[in-house]
């Protein structure tokens, strides 16, 4: 019998169990993804206090000068592109001007990009790999011995992560608003350094090829092109102008380009090319050394790649590998923390080269040398790095993180040296360093006559020197600092029989203090 207008709802019993574990599963993912993502913080923390490098000194220079109203390469000269000052100047900001305020914005952008490993990982191969990518990325911070710290490349590497996950997310979906912030954040990526730009080349050529290998370069003009190649141009674009228009709206954009393009230009091919042939050729001793397992993880995931039907990423992710590789070799230049570009490449790989292992693993060689070297590695590299960070004070670290170069100790009396320059002068006096210890400014908090804050350039563009006397001739500074006639580069500097003579007329001799030479401007 049945009842008119009875209404039965249907319940379906949900097992005690399952609904009880899905929210504590869920958490403990975002756990553990949170987790790894505060690995690049904790391995900064020991050395956010350490005393700045030469390039660090000379950026924090440059932006303590951009916050007292002063323009780069006008009034500071280096070939670096802008966003670096922009980065430390952001960093003081928010931070205020501490030497370690660039270290720690530094950290937490890595933080960032190790999460940006994870998304990339787990689109492009699985949610495990994309864990053991970021986990990868996130330890390889801690390769102290790479001399990182806050370097240009600590802040070209999130952006660098950030567009490749954006161009893959394109590539999946078509959509061109994922390509245009793949070409935005590539567009910070090189006003950060310029070697970034070999890696938006790949993305055009990923879009490009295949149209042309179809139909020949007409096919640039068809739709599929313009909607994917034309947003991605268009949002590197989109950072460039964000990027230049300061420059435009201060009429400086003439010393920008002369800095960081035809300077820039200048400085690659400048050296022996025997020098640079036999530093590429060292290049693999010191990557086995300073990676450790990291390097045969990666090696091995290129093989795990490269087989035939691996995956549908192949030409992204081994582009992506060598798009950095011929950053390194084209700035003609191998300096300990160049080869840091690598480490998002290698840390993506990492995870294929575990798979390699597993489904080779029956081989003898695999099983019973793979384990050994990788063992190996890792100890050599663990020992490396725990030499540096044991230490007990931040200047101990910096003479074992720089272990080769004797500038190390000077860069540990920086912050006093600076101090005792402050303590001597008034803050509406300058003050010149003749050497690359530019980050005396930054510590005695005051400014160089002359845009040339330290005599790198002298040597590429010895036309330099010309500009640079006309300057300390106008606006006599109250304290000239030669740190040049210790580094043992005097025949680079400005020793002209000019610069002796005017020393000589204006200047009196007070003997080495701390590393330089240093004399006061007569009459004070």
């Amino acid at each position: 019998m049945s009842v008119v207008g009875e209404t039965r709802t249907l319940t379906l019993p949900v097992p005690a169990r399952a609904a009880a574990g899905i929210q504590p599963r869920v958490l403990g993912r975002f756990a553990l993804i949170a987790a790894i993502c505060a690995i690049p913080v904790v391995l900064y923390l020991p050395f956010l206090t350490e005393p700045l490098f030469r390039d660090e000194g000379l950026y924090a220079t440059v932006a303590q000068m951009m916050l007292d109203g002063k323009i780069p390469y006008r009034d500071a000269f280096d070939n670096k592109p802008p966003m670096i000052f922009g980065w430390y100047a952001t960093s003081f900001m928010m931070f205020g001007e501490h030497v370690w305020a660039p270290r720690l914005l530094a950290s937490l952008l890595l933080s960032g990009a190790t999460f940006l490993m994870y998304l990339e990982g787990k689109l492009l191969f699985s949610h495990r790999a994309g864990l053991a990518a970021a986990l990868a990325l996130a330890c390889s911070f801690g390769l102290a011995t790479l001399e990182m710290s806050a370097n240009t490349e600590a802040f070209m590497i999130p952006p660098l992560v950030g567009a490749l996950y954006c161009f893959s997310m394109g590539q999946k979906t078509s959509l061109p608003g994922w390509y245009a912030a793949a070409g935005f954040l590539s567009g910070i990526a090189i006003a950060t350094k310029h070697i970034s730009l070999f890696v938006f080349v790949l993305y055009v050529a990923l879009l490009a090829w295949p149209l042309v290998r179809a139909g020949g370069w007409r096919e640039l003009r068809t739709v599929a092109f313009r909607d994917s190649g034309g947003a991605l141009i268009g949002g590197c674009l989109v950072a460039f102008v964000a990027v230049v228009a300061p420059f435009a709206a201060t009429g400086t954009l003439p010393e920008l380009f002369e800095a960081t393009v035809v300077y820039t230009v200048m400085y690659v091919g400048d050296g022996a090319m025997s020098d640079k042939i036999g530093m590429l050729l060292d290049s693999p001793t010191y990557v086995t050394v300073a990676f450790g397992p990291l390097l045969p993880l990666g090696l091995l995931g290129i093989l795990q790649i490269t087989k035939s039907g691996a995956t549908g990423h192949r030409p992204l992710v081994l582009g992506w590998l060598a798009a950095n590789w011929l950053g390194i070799i084209a700035a003609g230049r191998f300096y300990d923390h160049y080869y840091t570009t690598l480490l998002a490449p290698m840390a993506l790989l990492a995870p294929l080269g575990v798979i390699f292992i597993r489904n080779h693993w029956s081989h003898p060689i695999i099983r019973l040398g793979m384990p050994a070297a990788i063992g190996l590695l890792a100890a050599a590299t663990f020992s490396q790095n725990a030499d540096v960070y044991l230490r007990e004070t931040p200047e101990a670290r910096h003479i074992a993180k720089y272990a080769d170069d004797d500038r190390a100790a000077w860069e540990n009396e920086g912050p006093a040296f600076g101090h005792w320059l402050n303590k001597n002068t008034e803050p509406g006096e300058t003050i010149y360093n003749l050497g690359f210890q530019s980050e005396l400014y930054f510590y005695a908090d005051r400014k160089s006559p002359t845009r040339f804050i330290m005599d790198r350039p002298f040597w590429t563009n010895h036309s330099y020197i010309d500009e640079a006397l006309e300057d300390l001739q106008a606006n006599p500074p109250a304290y000239i600092i030669d740190s040049a006639v210790y580094e043992g580069w005097t025949t680079e500097s400005l020793y002209t029989p000019d610069i002796e003579a005017w020393l000589a007329a204006n200047y009196r001799y007070m003997g080495k203090v701390y590393y330089a030479g240093v004399y006061e401007r007569n009459g004070r």
